[in-house]
């Protein structure tokens, strides 16, 4: 590779500072080093290695709930509500929200727009919101796929700008 970038450097000087046509017919003469491509190929992953890969996206995903956990809790805070928010489940793929003030009409308007997508496109399957007694509403997102989420979390927003 060091070969290759020193004939193409010296091509671009020589054609940078012009010289003779002796020069160049010698510089342009001069074979080209072999490149072994193969060392650069993709190798395939071995079995071990799929699942530490998958491992590992899985601990991000979950680590991004619970980062999204914390957020959303601040979010609402921000707003002046005491939402409790805690995700739950082996890969925290369960958003509880419980409020004392939630019911129907507060839940429907979460709804409109970009909220229900949004923990749709984060990976959760499932939506509990609750106001600690009696009211408990559970939204199951599991049906939808996470591009499909995305796509319409992209929507909302575009509409939302108009």
């Amino acid at each position: 590779m060091k070969n290759l970038t020193a004939v193409i450097l010296n091509l671009f000087l020589a054609l940078l500072i012009g010289c003779g046509e002796k020069e160049k017919s010698e510089l342009s003469t001069k074979p080209w080093p072999k490149i072994d491509l193969k060392k650069y190929e993709p190798k395939a992953l071995s079995p071990e290695e799929i699942k530490a890969k998958e491992k590992h996206d899985l601990d991000s995903e979950i680590f991004a709930r619970e980062t999204y956990r914390q957020e959303l809790g601040n979010k609402f805070l921000d707003e002046g509500m005491d939402v409790y928010v805690m995700v739950s489940g082996k890969e925290k793929r369960t958003l509880k929200l419980t409020y004392v003030l939630f019911n129907r009409v507060s839940v429907h308007q979460m709804m409109e727009g970009e909220t229900f997508w949004d923990w749709c496109s984060r990976g959760f399957t499932k939506v509990i919101i609750t106001d600690g007694n009696d009211y408990i509403k559970t939204l199951e997102l599991g049906k939808y796929s996470i591009s499909d989420c995305k796509d319409m979390l992209e929507y909302e927003r575009a509409e939302s700008r108009k």
